[in-house]
């Protein structure tokens, strides 16, 4: 967490805050949460003495339309006679509990930030639902789901239904770590009195244990019965739509169209495989965060199967004839997923030239997937041995590495030709003849650099800017598209196409009599460049001028489309449409933090 000035000035006589500086301590963090969150509605933050104690509430975070300003907000309402009127009480109240001093006053300030970053998340949940058209966070079907199906505050309080809802239990999952964050870096107590930071630090534990829970252990009790809550909601859905209002319209643009059909029926496995595999396709493949996106669309429909029995069990059926499949296999070891594919290649008249394995290795609990395929050609031009390798962490790539060694029928050498790809963008291909370097590309933010050699010596070397324009262009190429590096690589692999088959007698596929300290490196788990590769590059670097880097542009923004429910206020949405159009949709939420004033903030805080 960054420190800001206004926060630290008041955190700096935490112990003892007059009402007035609580007041404003309160406000700067809810502006801060606020531009954490991303929240593009303004906040209107008051304490509350009176309705929601009588309704035993520690707290309130709804999204209203302003009626003297005419536009939405989120109200966010803390219980003036919970944790704030308990700080006022124990200002300056030290105890001691054996080698602890005990501080009251920074337990019932840190009890109540943790109460305002509850609130402010959802604030943020309302944003996912109401806001977003697109599904930033998986979990907001869901809990739009929840907003729609449960509305009655009877069963939201009933029996344990409060403790678990989706809402509730994110909300409890955020405002511990951002307490304990906003104590670490705006105090000394870690350092000074790490008995009592310990101390909150285990309470917070202690209550995520009971209060955070994962979606599938979360459940209603309805006429007496335990029931899931994600099947709760699944199956109320049809009444829901029908009590809100929901029209095809307002499916269209909302999250509600990855699972719904526009008549508000449930698509199918094959509809969501069919939409999910339209999105991937869709994709440019020239992004830099392409794999980042591939994996943000597989968890988006990932999360609506398992949160659907039926789904579910189409789903593993599905897996069941995947496993008949000629070829392939899986197993599964708890969480972690181990599947494999044998593939017969055969050239274009269809004759077979090769063969090849791939072995994808996915730890859902991890989020990791690791993908390794070998395999080996035979062609006149020569004998081919492949290795490839992907790991994948989170939906993002960590490291890409293909690797070919040929010997060549014609020359009568054994070639070597490698591409890698890491995490951050930056490639690298290059070409060995009887172990000497005959080629080499690479790129990184700088932009891409061609190198020939001769017997292992550097003659000759080309620059490509960050945009692929040619600086010390080569003959005939003036520019380079993002694919380039990649796709030279793949001019070295014979033309094939791959079919499904059971091979019987798979050979080992990789001889490291005739491979390079990298590929040993990279059979080991080592992702590092070999040492030849560096030092290369640290001579190029030393040759070059420095280069201005160009910044890349970020994306524009996704629409952000507003969905009225209620249908009551059809102008706001004809004029939040309307600054969308034109640029402006926000626009009063753009001053910076140092523009906030505390001195000028009155009894409700409007951010």
């Amino acid at each position: 967490m960054i420190k800001k000035k206004e926060i630290q000035e008041l955190f700096n006589n935490y112990n003892n805050l007059s009402e007035e500086q609580l007041d404003k301590l309160l406000a700067l963090i809810i502006k801060e949460e606020k531009q954490r969150l991303g929240l593009t509605l303004p906040v209107e933050f008051k304490i509350d003495f009176d309705e929601l104690n009588s309704k035993s509430a520690g707290g309130d975070s709804t999204m209203d339309f302003n009626n003297d300003k005419k536009q939405w907000q989120y109200t966010v309402r803390l219980n003036g006679n919970e944790w704030y009127r308990q700080y006022l009480n124990n200002r300056n109240k030290t105890y001691s509990n054996g080698n602890m001093n005990y501080e009251a006053s920074l337990d019932s300030l840190y009890n109540l930030i943790a109460r305002a970053c509850h609130e402010m998340r959802h604030a943020y949940q309302n944003e996912m639902t109401r806001i977003k058209s697109d599904l930033s966070n998986p979990e907001a079907l869901i809990w739009l789901k929840q907003e729609l199906v449960v509305p009655d505050e009877k069963f939201y309080r009933e029996s344990h239904n409060y403790s678990n809802m989706p809402r509730e239990v994110d909300a409890y999952k955020y405002q511990y770590n951002r307490a304990l964050d906003y104590v670490k870096t705006y105090t000394d107590i870690e350092k000074n009195n790490p008995e009592f930071y310990n101390s909150l630090v285990q309470t917070a534990n202690n209550n995520e244990k009971k209060n955070v829970k994962p979606l599938e252990d979360l459940t209603f009790i309805v006429n007496g019965q335990e029931i899931s809550a994600s099947e709760y909601f699944n199956q109320n859905m049809t009444d829901a739509f029908k009590a809100n209002g929901v029209t095809p319209e307002i499916i269209k643009r909302s999250i509600l169209r990855y699972e719904y059909n526009l008549d508000g029926t449930k698509k199918s496995l094959e509809q969501l495989m069919q939409d999910k595999q339209a999105m991937i396709d869709g994709l440019d493949k020239s992004l830099s965060n392409y794999q980042q996106q591939v994996g943000r669309i597989e968890n988006i429909y990932d999360s609506i199967i398992k949160n659907d029995s039926n789904l579910q069990q189409q789903s593993q059926q599905a897996d069941e004839n995947k496993d008949r499949q000629p070829g392939y296999s899986r197993e599964e070891k708890g969480t972690v997923y181990i599947e494999k594919q044998q593939q017969v290649l055969n050239d274009y008249s269809g004759k077979k030239i090769g063969n090849r394995t791939t072995t994808r290795t996915t730890d859902i609990e991890k989020g990791t997937e690791v993908s390794d395929t070998i395999g080996e050609i035979e062609d006149d031009s020569g004998n081919y041995k492949i290795n490839e390798k992907q790991q994948v962490y989170g939906g993002e790539l960590q490291l890409q590495r293909k690797e070919i060694t040929k010997f060549n029928k014609i020359t009568g050498q054994n070639e070597q030709y490698v591409y890698q790809k890491d995490k951050n963008g930056n490639e690298i291909y290059y070409r060995r003849a009887e172990g000497k370097l005959t080629f080499r590309i690479t790129r990184n933010a700088r932009g891409t650099t061609m190198e020939h050699y001769d017997n292992g010596q550097l003659t000759d070397t080309f620059e490509y800017d960050s945009n692929g324009n040619a600086l010390i262009g080569q003959e005939g190429l003036d520019s380079i598209d993002d694919n380039y590096i990649e796709n030279y690589f793949e001019t070295n692999i014979p033309y094939f196409v791959a079919e499904n088959s059971d091979l019987q007698m798979q050979k080992s596929t990789v001889e490291t009599r005739k491979l390079g300290k990298e590929t040993l490196d990279l059979q080991n788990g080592d992702k590092k460049m070999d040492d030849v590769e560096n030092e290369l590059e640290k001579q190029r670097a030393e040759r070059r001028p420095p280069q201005q880097q160009t910044e890349e542009k970020s994306f524009k923004d996704r629409m952000r489309t507003y969905v009225d429910f209620n249908n009551e206020a059809q102008e706001i949405k004809n004029q939040v449409n309307r600054d969308l159009d034109n640029g402006t949709f926000g626009q009063e939420n753009s001053k910076s933090q140092e523009d906030y004033n505390p001195e000028e903030v009155d009894d409700d805080y409007v951010l």
